[in-house]
């Protein structure tokens, strides 16, 4: 069997699923297929771009090289790289497990800190907060961008949530008051 074979097997089945999604979606109440709906219908459009995609190509485009993808690099240029992180290892064992510690209690603290802000001021803030904060300490973006790209995104979540699907996101310790400003 081919591996355009496979690919197409696996796409007409990912396919079929997102059409069983649409069908059995129909049944439900205008308000519970807001979600299933648009999502299966956006995998079948996928589904059917992908198989054009893999169908109408010479096989010889298709052979991608993830490992050269992902990270810019030519698998000739791997085992040196590897080597080097190998070396590098090695001499760095010693303090390697307290940095190991730190970032994992980092990572629950950081969690536990979302999951607080959620309680205390709500998702939308606390998506804000969270994003702000992740894109400052990550270094990636400056203050300005950082804050630009959490608005951004807790605006999406605020209309995709709070008017789109009419979900009340209000639901907070500290900010109740401010539900009625919002809109929520």
């Amino acid at each position: 069997m081919s591996r355009r074979l496979q690919e197409n097997i696996i796409a007409l089945a990912l396919l079929g699923v997102f059409v069983a999604v649409i069908v059995a979606s129909l049944d439900y109440s205008f308000r519970a297929r807001m979600v299933p709906l648009p999502m299966a219908v956006l995998g079948c459009i996928l589904v059917l771009i992908q198989l054009a995609w893999q169908n109408l190509r010479p096989v010889d485009e298709l052979q991608l090289d993830m490992f050269e993808f992902i990270t810019g690099r030519t698998a000739e240029e791997e085992p040196a790289a590897v080597q080097a992180a190998m070396e590098h290892e090695v001499a760095s064992t010693p303090d390697a497990p307290k940095r190991t510690a730190l970032r994992e209690f980092t990572v629950v603290g950081v969690v536990a800190l979302l999951l607080a802000l959620f309680f205390l001021i709500g998702p939308v803030p606390a998506t804000f907060v969270f994003t702000a904060g992740y894109l400052v300490m990550t270094g990636k973006h400056g203050v300005v961008r950082s804050l630009i790209y959490s608005a951004a995104l807790s605006l999406f979540l605020a209309l995709m949530f709070g008017y789109v699907l009419q979900v009340q996101l209000d639901r907070s310790l500290l900010l109740p008051p401010l539900a009625p400003l919002i809109g929520f």
